[in-house]
């Protein structure tokens, strides 16, 4: 099923715009709408970014990515808040009013040192971008990718960056397929095992006093 190129006007609302295309395949056509988040959307946003986590695990060599009942709760209380900080948006993808995917993004903040090592830039970092598995393949992550960059570009930024998962060879492909290239890379080795626990303390040890 393909995404046909035709862009409709955009519906606003008081919500924010909403962005408005049709599929054309052998069924009914569906409409897909991609518009700013709500907060009645939050358990849908919850289900994709469980959905999201839950694709990493296998996909990890170490096995030590896990997801927990509880992530994605947690997961978007941290992202609103991010949002709310760094001019962050939330994107949320419906197609006939069901939620079939989300865009989390903001502002990349430099400290002062970092602006000493880059030319004046302002960043656009997508967080997160997740496809539930049923409206996989059918180019709504391609257009979720590019609300969110016409976002970024609206909002002046001048790049726009991400991270990905590197066994996750699939959405390495979308982005690349879209004009994204290797800037840095981060490596990984492995010291031990897994902990049983998380440590309670990672700041610096404190001075017994004698």
């Amino acid at each position: 099923m393909g995404v046909v190129r035709e862009r409709f006007p955009p519906k606003l609302s008081d919500k924010g715009s909403e962005l408005i295309f049709r599929f054309r395949c052998a069924l009914p056509v569906m409409t897909l709408v991609i518009r700013d988040y709500r907060p009645t959307d939050r358990a849908a946003v919850i289900g994709c970014l469980d959905a999201m986590h839950e694709a990493m695990v296998p996909l990890d060599p170490w096995r030590r990515v896990v997801r927990q009942p509880s992530h994605g709760k947690l997961f978007v209380r941290e992202v609103l808040q991010r949002v709310r900080q760094d001019r962050g948006f939330i994107l949320v993808a419906q197609v006939d009013g069901e939620t079939a995917g989300i865009a989390v993004a903001w502002q990349v903040r430099f400290s002062p040192a970092r602006r000493t090592t880059e030319l004046p830039t302002r960043v656009g970092y997508l967080s997160d971008l997740s496809v539930l598995a049923k409206w996989r393949g059918k180019g709504i992550g391609t257009r979720l990718l590019h609300e969110t960059e016409q976002r970024f570009r609206r909002d002046g930024c001048d790049q726009m960056s991400l991270g990905v998962f590197f066994p996750n060879q699939k959405a390495q492909q979308l982005y690349f397929r879209n004009g994204f290239t290797r800037r840095g890379m981060i490596l990984g080795k492995r010291l031990g095992p897994p902990r049983k626990n998380w440590p309670r303390h990672t700041g610096p040890r404190r001075k017994r006093s004698s």
